[in-house]
């Protein structure tokens, strides 16, 4: 998701926003298996990885860190934020990876 909110804020929204989309899928006939729904879910935040290049880049001191959707933040304060994000990617990669091997 796109937003200036801080990293932290994500992670109980995230699931609350899987489980209702999963039901709203239910609800609407939809043939689509829980599992392969959040299997896109997860690969889709995991294909994100231009963000850890970024993240790595600003760690180098090659630009400075930056989130769009926060313009008025400091370098300093995006860098933490972005690193905090960093974390999200994996995690969805290891379910990703995790969702892969059950199939």
């Amino acid at each position: 998701q796109r937003g200036g909110e801080q990293c932290g804020h994500h992670a109980p929204g995230e699931i609350a926003a899987l489980e209702a989309y999963t039901d709203g899928m239910a609800e609407m006939g939809a043939g689509i298996h829980p599992s392969e729904l959040r299997l896109g879910v997860f690969a889709a935040i995991a294909l994100r990885w231009t963000l850890v290049r970024d993240v790595v880049r600003a760690l180098l001191g090659k630009s400075a860190a930056r989130r769009g959707s926060a313009p008025a933040e400091s370098p300093a304060h995006a860098l933490d934020e972005l690193i905090a994000l960093t974390a999200v990617l994996f995690e969805a990669a290891a379910h990703t990876r995790a969702l892969l091997r059950r199939t």
